[in-house]
């Protein structure tokens, strides 16, 4: 699964403004799907 997470960011500080759009942080993990019949509709 990878999982992407977009920030726009304003900040003011010391007498000064700023913008960052489009700042991105990308996570990736491995993950195991499972499927329990008790769950599971429709014959799946």
């Amino acid at each position: 699964m990878t999982t992407t997470v977009t920030w726009n960011v304003t900040w003011t500080g010391a007498g000064q403004t700023g913008v960052f759009n489009g700042l991105t942080t990308v996570s990736t993990t491995q993950v195991t799907v499972i499927s329990i019949s008790a769950l599971s509709t429709g014959g799946g």
